[in-house]
Order: C-alpha cells, then structure tokens, then sequence
C-alpha cells in the first residue's frame, strides 16, 4: 500500500511557513488523517475509485449510489421486464444526472426505458459503473495536513528527534497537541 500524501514538496513550503516542516512529517501526518477519517479498500479516501452498483430507483426516479463524492457515471445497464420477461440493455450514461453526495436521477424515466427495441416496459433496476473519490485534495485536508505536520515538527523539535517515521514515534489521534479541535472541524465532514 502507498502511503499518502497529502502536500506536495511546493505546498510544503507555502502552507507551513511558519514552521519548515520534511517529507517524512508530511507522510506522518497524512496517515494520521487516514486513520482518523477511514480508508476506502485499503486505499486513502482522496483519490479517484471504480466502483459499480446496481441501483433501483423509486417512482420520481431517484436512485441513490453508496459511495459518494460521485465523479462520473462510465456505465448504465438496464434491467427490466419486457414483453418476452427479463432483459437487460445499456444505456447511454449521459441520460442519469447525478450529484455529488451520491443521489442518481432519470429524469424521464418512463421515456428512457419505454423502447420498441429492447422491449423493456417497466424499469426493475439499473446497473451502474461509476468513479467517486476525489480527483485532487480537498483544500481543508491540506490546510489540516500542514497543522499536523507543523505541530509534529515542534513536537519533534522539543523531543529533540532528528527523523520520524511512523515506527519511531507515535502520536495519540485524541492527542490534542497534535490533532487540534479546529483540525477535527476541517476533518469531521470527510469521515466515513
């Protein structure tokens, strides 16, 4: 597994200035956001993930995907039951719009399934190919990944340690020197 990390060399430098902080408290600090707000497959939260469903809708149209914040629909099949029982067929994605926390809508139901070709009357259920996740870092997570980093650097500092790594020290996530209550704020909507 690739650790994470969640500022880059540049971002280094401009969020921390007040105190310089390394590559390794970085990384540090970017697993204890991990492990405070969860992974997802064993992966970090803030990166882009497949995932496929298969969703009902109710009679609106409105279908809802588990895992959220949703990127883009990739894949629609359709599964209803026609004149000649059960079939499925794709559809074109573009027909389901979607937002973010995850809510799926068919705007027009009835007239996307209602085809003479597939001869699907009624709708059963949609399966759907999708990418969530987050395609860059979200500013509060860098902003909070700078705070640790720079409390970790003091911490190291006052302990007079030369190099950290997730093995040489450890860190309490309830340790309020470290994971302040204004960084759990700038956490606490990204937690699973």
């Amino acid at each position: 597994m690739a650790q994470s990390m969640y500022l880059t060399e540049n971002e280094m430098i401009a969020y921390c200035e007040a105190v310089p902080v390394t590559v390794s408290q970085v990384r540090f600090a970017s697993s204890m956001i991990d492990a405070y707000i969860g992974l997802v497959d064993g992966k970090s939260k803030f990166g882009v993930h497949v995932g496929t469903e298969t969703v009902r809708f109710n009679r609106k149209g409105i279908g809802r995907i588990k895992r959220s914040p949703i990127i883009g629909i990739t894949k629609a099949i359709v599964s209803g039951s026609g004149h000649f029982g059960m079939t499925e067929f794709e559809i074109d994605s573009r027909l389901l719009s979607y937002d973010e926390l995850g809510y799926v809508y068919a705007p027009n139901v009835s007239g996307c399934f209602n085809s003479v070709i597939s001869g699907v009357t009624t709708p059963k259920e949609i399966t759907i190919h999708y990418l969530y996740g987050y395609e860059e870092i979200p500013e509060p997570i860098k902003v909070a990944c700078a705070m640790i980093a720079m409390n970790i650097a003091q911490s190291a500092t006052f302990l007079n340690l030369d190099s950290m790594t997730t093995l040489d020290a450890r860190f309490s996530l309830s340790d309020p020197s470290v994971i302040t209550s204004e960084i759990r704020r700038l956490l606490s909507g990204y937690r699973l």
